[in-house]
């Protein structure tokens, strides 16, 4: 609006502006009627729910009535009240509770749906507000009819279930008693493992006792406080009975207790029995720790050892003070569980002593080992480094070939391959306005022999433009020579028929799902099954247009299944569904997972260095372990120089695949641009020809007027035919005059037969540069 200037254009932009507001007004009520159209079906949907629920409901309680209330007969006789047996008060009960829940929800959602629904809806929502009110009100009558029975019989029940909820406690404790049996044979301490198995079995028993005890008090407390709400006459039975109850369960918690207690004594000796076997083991690797290092603190012992004797020894180390640790750890936690009890204290320093002894008998072994330890792992850590450096380069070598045919090649197969193509466009068209078959042109082009040589394909070729009237596939000299080598896929200097065959298969991948006709017209053809997107097709037929509805479609098999049938390549409004796989595709995609997985392989290499330098961060000023440290430093610019290395070929690939298309589309356009080339030297030719002749007419001008103009003073009084002379430049000067006119009028005119360019196709390549040069003249 602020760079509208003008009446013309503030004018055109008030007129937008218009169409801008009546839009937004048509959107604001065709969301206005989604709205509406929502709400709607919503409320329908509610209204065919809450109805089914509602049914249910008056079901029951139509049911419940005729049980409680007496029929014709029995009213007719003065009975006001029916009999109803206990089990049906029991099951009107539980219908009749679960009904008013179901009523009262069903009335909020009703109520909420209703305000601001349209008319007829809202009135059902309203009948169905209604319906939930009367079922209400019949079902308080109803319980008010069956109070005292209902009461009763209500009581009874949370008694029984009670009874049930702590009989399953008894029932629990039985199994505790089971558990413990192990420790009532008379053995005070059992096995290790009895033991640790046992203290299981018994915490688990004890767990499912505490949850029966649980679950029957919260059930006795709810109940209680229930029938505190019922007549004494259904009240005062059921709460002695909770009261009995209660007891019951006290006294089952009660033995629980001690059965607690009891368990975690019992657990703390296995644990303290367990602890003694592990300082058991961690002192009988110690001894074998000792033996290990033997041979190493006599005389030469601190010579070079052999791998197998470095690997043996580091692995004895390292198990010994995994077995060490362990134990140690394992004592230390049981520091806690030892209080007030002098014999497990006793027990537990007892252990302290023989692992603070068992260490230190560790230590000396360890510094007698650590030397040849250092040395091996040293000497092992390097290998490793020097492994893992030699797949490195092997990965970035693997990236750089794979690259080559683009970065080093220029990708010049895979132009090949593309003329291949454009070639075989040109062929099927061909074939379909003659009506051959493969066979046929085969035999058209190979004659009497088995095959095609390249002598007479590069010929054939050479002549297939002007016969086809396809100037695209005029291809120079070179290019026909390699397009013939490329078909010639088992390079025997012959193009069999097969590898004929060949030239015109192309496969294609899915990329948005579609489904597959058995004909040409979608509209006249039957569906046949769906393709999924990354589903990979195959054809030796071009593309063709549906003339109904302006889509391109071809004939496809599929390779996974070998189904056949058409596929739309392209939608009529632009979509595409499928997309032809180049061999540069095919490369491109290889290459950049070659590419990814060097990095990721480096990345792990970089990983590694990082790790092992972390790890040895410690490993002091001298000694094996420090000078590997410093081998380790020297060899990490050499990951920085593979990893740089290979983002840069990853940006050369980035590069070379915009170059590459832009050759390709050269390759494609220069057809194109040959012609234009050839229509804009027609349109300059006679103009430069008139320039031409201009300038000469110019130079005869000067080279006749020469001798009067280098000569002055007495040279030029002196001069012979100054008459002759100028009489013929005059001459000259009005031809070079004509000339440069008629040069003046041939430019205008050449201008003139231009194409006119606008906007929308303005000039470019051979005409812009005709434009150009006329402009210049």
């Amino acid at each position: 609006q602020k760079e509208a200037k003008g009446p013309d254009a503030i004018a055109a932009l008030g007129k937008l502006q218009s169409r801008v507001n009546a839009a937004q007004q048509e959107l604001a009520k065709t969301k206005k009627a989604a709205a509406s159209g929502e709400k709607m079906i919503k409320g329908k949907e509610v209204l065919a729910e809450e109805d089914e629920k509602i049914k249910q409901v008056e079901a029951d309680v139509s049911s419940a009535e005729k049980k409680v209330k007496p029929g014709e007969e029995e009213a007719a006789l003065g009975i006001e009240q029916a009999q109803p047996s206990d089990e049906d008060i029991e099951a009107i009960a539980v219908a009749l509770t679960s009904g008013q829940k179901t009523l009262k929800a069903s009335q909020r959602v009703v109520e909420a749906n209703a305000a601001g629904s349209p008319a007829p809806l809202k009135a059902s929502l309203q009948k169905l507000a209604a319906r939930c009110k009367d079922a209400l009100s019949k079902i308080s009558e109803l319980m008010t009819l069956t109070k005292d029975q209902r009461e009763l019989v209500m009581s009874r029940a949370h008694v029984r279930e009670g009874k049930a909820k702590v009989d399953e406690v008894e029932t629990a404790m039985e199994k505790v008693n089971e558990a413990e049996l192990p420790y009532l044979k008379g053995i005070e301490i059992l096995d290790v493992k009895e033991a640790t198995s046992t203290v299981a079995v018994c915490e688990a028993a004890a767990a499912a006792v505490q949850t029966a005890i649980n679950a029957a008090r919260n059930f006795i407390a709810a109940k209680n406080l229930e029938i505190k709400q019922f007549g004494q006459a259904a009240a005062k039975p059921a709460a002695e009975e909770f009261t009995q109850l209660t007891e019951r369960v006290n006294a089952a918690s009660a033995k629980l207790g001690q059965f607690k207690k009891d368990t975690e004594s019992r657990k703390k000796t296995a644990l303290m029995q367990e602890a003694g076997q592990k300082v058991s083991a961690a002192e009988a690797a110690v001894k074998q720790m000792a033996e290990a290092v033997e041979p190493f603190t006599k005389e030469g012992g601190e010579t070079e050892i052999s791998d197998e004797e470095g690997e043996k020894l580091v692995a004895r180390l390292k198990e010994t003070q995994a077995v060490l640790s362990d134990a140690s750890s394992f004592l230390a936690a049981r520091q806690k569980e030892v209080a007030g009890n002098a014999e497990r204290t006793e027990t537990f320093k007892d252990l302290q002593n023989r692992i603070k002894e068992a260490k230190s008998e560790m230590a000396k072994h360890q510094k007698v080992a650590s030397g040849h330890e250092q040395r091996y792992t040293a000497k092992k850590l390097l290998a490793e480094a020097s492994e893992t450096l030699a797949g490195m380069d092997e990965e970035v070598k693997k990236a750089t070939d794979a690259c080559a045919p683009l970065l080093e090649e220029g990708g010049e197969k895979f132009l090949v391959a593309t003329s291949v193509r454009t070639l075989a466009a040109a062929l099927r068209d061909h074939m379909k306005d003659k009506a051959l078959t493969h066979e046929g042109l085969f035999n058209d082009v190979a004659g009497s022999s088995e095959g095609i040589s390249q002598d007479k394909f590069v010929a054939w070729l050479e002549k297939l433009p002007e016969a086809l009237g396809r100037e695209e596939i005029g291809f120079n000299p070179e290019r026909r020579v390699a397009m013939f080598k490329h078909i010639d896929s088992d390079g025997n200097d012959s193009i069999s028929l097969s590898e004929f065959k060949a030239v015109f298969l192309q496969r294609f991948t899915c990329v948005k799902e579609i489904t597959v006709t058995e004909g040409l017209e979608v509209a006249k053809s039957k569906t046949t099954f769906k393709i999924n997107t990354g589903t990979t097709l195959e054809t030796i037929h071009g593309p063709q247009t549906d003339e109904s509805n302006g889509m391109v479609r071809i004939e496809c098999t599929v390779v996974s299944s070998g189904k056949t049938g058409f596929v739309t390549m392209q939608g009529n409004q632009g979509t595409k569904f499928i997309e032809l796989i180049s061999p540069f595709t095919i490369f491109s995609e290889e290459v950049d997972k070659v590419i990814e997985d060097a990095l990721k392989s480096l990345t792990k290499v970089a990983g590694f260095f990082t790790t092992k330098g972390k790890e040895l961060l410690n490993a002091g000023k001298e000694g094996p372990l420090a000078e590997a440290r410093t081998e380790l430093g020297k060899l990490r610019p050499k990951v920085s120089a593979a990893q740089e290395k290979l983002r840069k070929l990853k940006l050369n690939m980035a590069n070379g695949k915009k170059d590459y298309a832009k050759k390709e589309l050269a390759e494609k356009n220069a057809h194109i641009e040959a012609r234009e080339r050839k229509e804009a030297e027609a349109i300059t030719g006679p103009a430069t020809a008139k320039v031409e002749a201009m300038e000469a007419a110019g130079k005869g001008l000067e080279e006749a007027s020469k001798p009067l103009v280098s000569l002055s003073g007495a040279e030029l009084e002196a001069f012979a035919t100054p008459v002759a002379i100028l009489e013929e430049a005059e001459k000259l000067l009005e031809a070079a005059t004509k000339s440069i006119e008629e040069a003046k009028t041939s430019v205008a005119e050449q201008l003139e037969k231009l194409p006119k360019a606008d906007p929308k196709t303005p000039l470019k390549g051979a005409m812009m540069e005709a434009k150009r040069d006329l402009q210049k003249m």
